[in-house]
């Protein structure tokens, strides 16, 4: 199994559980996305991280019954660690990393929140309110899932470097 493929059985997963409607996939990943979407085009280079970020709306609805993230990954071997420190969920398969993340709200600083509905403890960072807020409904194959609009998605990758 190749990383890609290992992304798509998570994504999978989580459309399943009926919560990827409410996510966003951000970083590197979605290029991978944007080249299958525009015909493979030279000038999007594909993701050469191991590194998969997925996006929770820090106002996402609350779903009945409850989904258990941490299940979900575990199913797919992903081995499954808290931060000492910070209590950050963080999940490691040998092929890819997973985590989730979410915007900090009007909070100055960046912690983490936990996302009781879901199991799972995000990352708040700072500036997710524009893949939050210019994402479109993407479909590949069988999966319908949120990615930043391509534009959003640019000015995102300058403005967190």
């Amino acid at each position: 199994m190749e990383k890609f493929d290992l992304l798509v059985k998570v994504l999978t997963d989580l459309q399943d559980a009926g919560i990827l409607k409410h996510l966003v996939l951000v970083g590197s990943w979605c290029q991978d996305f944007y080249r299958y979407q525009f015909g493979n085009p030279p000038e999007i280079p594909a993701a050469k991280t191991m590194d998969a970020d997925i996006l929770i709306p820090r106002r996402m609805p609350r779903v009945n019954p409850p989904v258990d993230i941490v299940a979900i990954m575990k199913k797919n071997d992903f081995i499954f660690e808290i931060g000492p420190r910070s209590g950050l969920y963080k999940f490691n398969h040998p092929l890819l990393k997973v985590e989730f993340l979410t915007d900090p709200g009007a909070k100055p600083g960046e912690d983490t929140r936990h996302f009781k509905h879901l199991g799972v403890t995000a990352q708040e960072l700072h500036f997710m309110g524009l893949p939050l807020s210019y994402n479109y409904p993407f479909t590949y194959k069988h999966l319908t899932f949120n990615i930043p609009e391509p534009e959003a998605f640019a000015l995102h990758t300058l403005w967190k470097t």
